[in-house]
């Protein structure tokens, strides 16, 4: 707090602040981690990544820190790097952050903190969540201004029953949009008013040939079959799918294969090859599978859009 209350700090701008705690933090030659610090102001309030992994902390540059202790909005920040706060008003303030994970993937967070009458808590966390905010791999999250809703647009792991997506697998890229109530996000439309999560994660997965190439063999394999044939352009797909078996359930396949239109997929019991229209819809532009064949046959070949 010393530091930010410095005359020279308080008339650097945010970035430059930044980069100035970093290099006094690795002038110690004391880290163990490569994090930078972050800095984030708004009149007398300061967010501050600490470098070296020391968490996420929010302070009152206009308090002393007896009277009014940093707030520890994150521990949990080894790899942070991108910080965003959204300010409104003088008691509320959001803050988006990104961690990038050893294997190269960010995760998007957010925390929600308000001011009540015994000084600043974090009121919401998107990592108390799991199980809902589930697609925060490489996602963009999108703030309201007024802190009246989020929308996270990322990835999710192992998101589908009958694929395998490890490594360079493709994922599915799903959209939550989340509503602010009191001091806490909902989540709209609700999970539960579908009739399972299964087909709650069909609905908010983005249109692509492969979003609907999973939805298509989990439908089959639910023996949802009307609910298949609507993701076909022709009942001859349909057909074809079931003769090569795709209903049976415990089937699981991997890609290994991926064009604009084209996806060859395999598990022990052969490789087929998928190709898919784009076709309008009142809601925007969906996804049909167009043609479903075994590898190498001659009619596998890729149908442009229309």
């Amino acid at each position: 707090m010393n530091l930010l209350n410095d005359p020279a700090v308080k008339q650097m701008d945010d970035p430059t602040a930044s980069s100035y705690l970093t290099e006094l933090a690795f002038s110690s030659e004391a880290l163990r981690l490569s994090d930078r610090a972050y800095v984030a102001r708004r009149g007398h309030l300061a967010v501050v990544n600490l470098p070296d992994g020391l968490g996420l902390w929010l302070y009152d540059l206009a308090s002393g820190s007896e009277a009014d202790p940093p707030l520890n909005l994150s521990q949990w920040t080894v790899g942070l790097n991108a910080l965003q706060v959204t300010w409104w008003g003088t008691t509320n303030l959001g803050v988006s952050y990104i961690i990038l994970s050893s294997d190269g993937a960010t995760n998007a967070h957010f925390i929600l903190a308000v001011r009540r009458t015994s000084g600043w808590e974090v009121s919401w966390a998107s990592d108390e969540e799991p199980d809902w905010w589930f697609n925060a791999r490489n996602a963009t999250l999108a703030v309201a201004p007024d802190l009246s809703s989020l929308t996270l647009t990322g990835e999710a792991l192992s998101a589908a029953t009958v694929f395998y997506e490890q490594g360079d697998a493709p994922h599915r890229t799903f959209q939550t949009f989340w509503r602010r109530r009191g001091d806490r996000y909902i989540l709209f439309p609700p999970p539960a008013s579908y009739p399972s999560r299964r087909e709650w994660m069909w609905h908010i997965a983005l249109a692509s040939p492969y979003a609907t190439l999973v939805e298509f063999i989990e439908r089959l394999q639910a023996r949802d079959i009307r609910g298949a044939s609507q993701l076909t352009s022709t009942p001859e797909v349909l057909s074809a799918a079931l003769s090569y078996g795709l209903d049976l359930p415990g089937r699981r396949f991997e890609i290994i294969a991926q064009e604009d239109t084209m996806i060859t997929f395999r598990d022990r019991q052969g490789t087929l090859v998928a190709t898919f229209r784009a076709s309008s819809d009142p809601d925007g532009t969906r996804w049909l599978l167009d043609s479903l064949t075994p590898f190498g046959a001659a009619s596998a070949t890729a149908t442009p859009p229309r």
